[in-house]
């Protein structure tokens, strides 16, 4: 199999360092094509231990220093994890986290990450957005990404009919309702817009509209550190 740079029509992608393809081969359900390692970082103790872990679950470990070089941005990446990308649908009976449009591979990691430190592991992303197999998600995520259910739409009123037992929050400065004020009824879906626009007029309509409050010394939160406050919030109550 020759592999690639990361394309998102590929059916396969990458993590890339240690850290994130350890949380790789411990996920189960995930086809895992085979290990990369740099020649460079092999007796490494956390490269071993790695390499060790991969054999243990039947998964083919190679030195490939030129396969490494081609496929990492970064020159002193020590191992890829190469998988099969796969489905996993959201959990109808949970509550959900909704992104309308992100477009930050940064924020999209950060969230997944979050979501799962405060126990949310479903995740609905409205399109056009960023790609949730793409190797930055991954490494921003450590590995999260991963771990999550989630689902792709069209357009939010697409989700909405199918997870129609979901009470919805739309997060947005101008709202009414201060986050501190809100009795969230579960399960629930926290719906928020991407980095620049924030959430579209037609859906800040729907359900309850939320603010979370803070001093005029800035325009707003960065999108991820608004999904750790509200998840925070939620989790509390």
């Amino acid at each position: 199999m020759k592999l690639r740079p990361y394309k998102k029509n590929l059916d396969y992608s990458y993590t890339l360092g240690v850290h994130p393809t350890r949380v790789l081969l411990e996920i189960s359900d995930i086809e895992i094509v085979q290990i990369l390692i740099n020649s460079q970082f092999e007796k490494l103790d956390d490269v071993k231990s790695l390499v060790k872990i991969a054999k243990s679950r039947g998964v083919m470990t190679t030195v490939s220093d030129k396969a490494i070089h081609r496929l990492a941005p970064k020159e002193n990446t020590a191992v890829i994890g190469v998988f099969k990308k796969f489905e996993r649908a959201l959990d109808e009976e949970r509550s959900h986290i909704a992104l309308v449009n992100v477009r930050n591979s940064g924020n999209l990691g950060t969230i997944t990450r979050t979501m799962l430190a405060f126990g949310v592991k479903d995740v609905a992303i409205i399109r056009p957005a960023v790609d949730i197999f793409h190797p930055s998600v991954i490494a921003a995520s450590v590995g999260a990404s991963l771990k999550v259910n989630f689902e792709y739409f069209e357009f939010f009123v697409e989700y909405q009919r199918k997870y129609e037992n979901h009470s919805i929050y739309t997060f947005f400065k101008e709202a009414n309702t201060p986050l501190q004020n809100v009795k969230f009824n579960e399960p629930f879906t926290l719906v928020f817009g991407n980095e620049n626009q924030g959430l579209p007029e037609n859906i800040r309509n729907i359900g309850t509209g939320v603010s979370i409050p803070q001093t005029d010394e800035v325009e707003s939160l960065n999108l991820a550190m608004s999904v750790g406050v509200a998840l925070w919030e939620a989790g509390r109550k």
